[in-house]
């Protein structure tokens, strides 16, 4: 695997994700795409994976509580994005994420849906 994980807070955030974190806030759909294909980019992988959420205990809205979170991979094929609730601790819901990017990663390198619901069988 190329290139590291990294977390980042909002004010650190790479200014090329400005607009949509404007339009959209930190965790959404598009900076979850726009963070995949920047690590894709950067790393010269095949493969990047882009996360952002809620892990809680604070920070959550209505619209967006706590456990929210997007995850998106970037391949030769496009981005895909798929969003998330997640239960339990801070622990747990970063423990779930990491968890479900790389079953995405999986799933994209062996041309399965990325939502398990779409398998037909």
């Amino acid at each position: 695997m190329h290139g590291r994980p990294r977390g980042q807070a909002h004010h650190r955030r790479p200014r090329s994700l400005a607009p949509d974190l404007e339009a959209h806030g930190a965790v959404s759909a598009p900076v979850a795409e726009q963070l995949a294909r920047g690590a894709r980019t950067a790393s010269g992988a095949e493969f990047g994976v882009g996360v952002t959420g809620i892990a809680g205990p604070e920070g959550g809205t209505p619209e967006k509580p706590v456990g929210t979170v997007f995850i998106a991979v970037s391949s030769p094929r496009g981005e895909a994005v798929c969003a998330y609730r997640f239960l339990g601790s801070r622990a747990a819901v970063r423990e779930r994420s990491a968890q479900t990017a790389l079953d995405l990663v999986r799933r994209q390198i062996l041309g399965l849906p990325l939502d398990p619901r779409l398998a037909r069988g």
